[in-house]
């Protein structure tokens, strides 16, 4: 499968306590279900993704941007069908690191995955309560 046949879908609201994590696990769990491989991505630095599927990774989306961590690294099966890419407070990092870029820093999230492309059908990002880089960079990475 080539990356432009996964589908992606950002869960992004700038508002908190409106389901976005709860509507980005459900539909996972669906898809997963329904036979897709499905990337769960956590953009939140409360990272609850994680903690809704009972996962306690030790390296996330942030440790892959930054640490140049290989994405199989960083991957962990939470569920039959579902993997996940976590979030967390290493997000911070990520955040100024994305801000200290001249150029090109709304591609950061899509430069990374860009190795899984083939891999899952649909990639999920769940993201954060706000307009920030991070949510930015996930509905990039989702268009």
């Amino acid at each position: 499968m080539k990356g432009a046949d996964v589908r992606k879908i950002a869960v992004a609201l700038s508002k908190g306590g409106v389901g976005k994590t709860t509507t980005a696990i459900s539909l996972a769990g669906g898809l997963a279900k329904a036979g897709q491989r499905v990337l769960l991505v956590d953009m939140d630095t409360q990272g609850q993704v994680a903690k809704a599927l009972g996962q306690r990774p030790q390296a996330g989306v942030a440790e892959m941007v930054m640490s140049e961590l290989a994405p199989e690294q960083v991957v962990v099966e939470a569920r039959e069908g579902i993997w996940l890419l976590a979030g967390g407070r290493s997000l911070a990092g990520l955040k100024r690191v994305i801000a200290r870029k001249d150029f090109g820093g709304e591609q950061t999230l899509a430069e990374a995955l860009a190795p899984l492309d083939g891999k899952y059908d649909v990639a999920l990002v769940d993201t954060a309560p706000a307009w920030d880089t991070l949510t930015v960079n996930a509905l990039f990475y989702a268009t």
